[in-house]
Order: structure tokens, then sequence, then C-alpha cells
């Protein structure tokens, strides 16, 4: 999977590169945070079944987390880091848990 994603970041920060030079490491993060706005606002719609169909906002929840995740890459290029080799590392970390035996921790049972 990692090298993949760092195929992608490559490539979106090519793109961004040529589309938005003077960004920095904090509007990617405020672009982050603007993407996950968006994915809520499709979540939320759909499930007040305003504003469009179901499927309309079945597609914008799909459509807006990939613009997550796209972002997310650019954070990556301009924090300078392997965003694979972070999910990696986390879901190392974070796959171990349990939170149907530790419910009120940090899902890290203390057996």
């Amino acid at each position: 999977m990692g090298t993949e994603i760092y195929r992608l970041q490559d490539e979106v920060a090519e793109w961004v590169g040529r589309n938005f030079p003077t960004d920095t490491r904090q509007t990617a993060v405020l672009g982050a945070a603007e993407e996950v706005g968006e994915l809520c606002r499709a979540a939320l719609k759909h499930y007040q079944g305003i504003r469009g169909t179901a499927t309309e906002w079945e597609d914008e929840v799909r459509k807006e987390t990939a613009d997550v995740f796209l972002q997310l890459c650019h954070v990556a290029v301009l924090w300078g880091f392997d965003l694979g080799s972070v999910i990696d590392t986390r879901w190392s970390e974070i796959r171990e848990r349990d939170w149907m035996r530790d419910p009120v921790g940090h899902g890290i049972p203390s057996d």
C-alpha cells in the first residue's frame, strides 16, 4: 500500500506545485479541514434526507472522502513524510487495541 500512496503523493505534489505554488504547511492542513467539513456536510444531508436524494449524497460522501485523502497527501508532502509509511505504522498500533475488552480506556487491555 505504501508505495502506491507515495507515488500518488508525488503526483499530488506536482499538481499542487502548478496550481497552488504558494501553499504552506498551514494552508494544506486547513484545506484538509475544509474537505472533512464537506464530507461531514454530505453525511449530514444524507442523514437528514434533504437537499438531494440518498444516492446523490452517497456519491458526494465517496467524492469528499477521496478529496480528504488527496488533501492528506498534500499535507504529507509539505510536512515531509511518507503518508503510506505512517499509515502502516499507525495501523499496526491501532489494530492491537480491543475496545470490547477496554471500552473506557484507550482500547488497550491491561493484561
